[in-house]
């Protein structure tokens, strides 16, 4: 019997992308795999149930590089013992440890103190308040984080203004930006950043469903 996945994405732009990624493989059953956006700090949870035929939940987004050696476009997996299955990739796949905060980590001294202090490679708002209500229904979770900043990249509170709660940008905001060439600089950084870790996250969300999938027909 294939595994029915459930996959849970903070924003609409992970949940695109993944999407798009799942269409285009053959060896997956899109049948058994439900996917929902949740919302930051998954504001969104409360309106969705644990399906019953769920075996697995996968928290896919992007996350926050807490640990030095962790790069852009690095993807960091909690949860799960299939990284051998996942085959080759053009980006590093990790295995460690995520932790969540209750508000941006935007400094880098904040990243560093929360590395020292919880041990985490990547951090996210969402991956406690995910696991507590999937315990309400037994069931695991994989939390897969791709990297969109790292440790030693801090993030000014006048880039953070420019983004919706959705992470699409404000474009009333964005204009008086424009006059100001080094945040002009470090948007478009970011703005890079998250487009690699979108790709990549999407990339290893679907070699994972697959792997999910094809171990439960073995």
């Amino acid at each position: 019997m294939t595994s029915h996945v459930m996959i849970l994405s903070p924003l609409p732009m992970e949940s695109r992308a993944i999407k798009r990624r799942l269409a285009l493989s053959p060896l997956i059953d899109l049948k058994n795999v439900s996917l929902h956006t949740i919302g930051v700090r998954a504001s969104g949870l409360a309106r969705i149930s644990v399906p019953t035929e769920a075996t697995i939940i996968i928290l896919a987004g992007l996350g926050g590089g807490l640990n030095s050696s962790v790069r852009v476009g690095d993807v960091v997996i909690e949860g799960s013992d299939r990284l051998d299955q996942l085959g080759a990739q053009k980006f590093r796949v990790l295995a460690g440890p995520v932790c969540m905060s209750e508000t941006v980590v935007a400094t880098v001294a904040d990243k560093r103190s929360l590395c020292e202090s919880s041990g985490a490679m990547a951090v996210d708002m969402e991956c406690d308040t995910v696991r507590q209500w999937a315990a309400d229904g037994r069931k695991p979770v994989i939390v897969v984080r791709a990297i969109s900043d790292t440790a030693d990249q801090p993030l000014p509170v006048q880039i953070l203004r420019l983004f919706k709660r959705d992470g699409s940008l404000r474009p009333s905001a964005l204009l008086p930006a424009l006059w100001r060439p080094r945040l002009v600089g470090e948007l478009f950084r970011l703005r890079r950043g998250c487009r690699l870790a979108c790709e990549n996250l999407a990339v290893t969300v679907s070699a994972l469903v697959e792997a999910l999938q094809g171990s439960s027909l073995i």
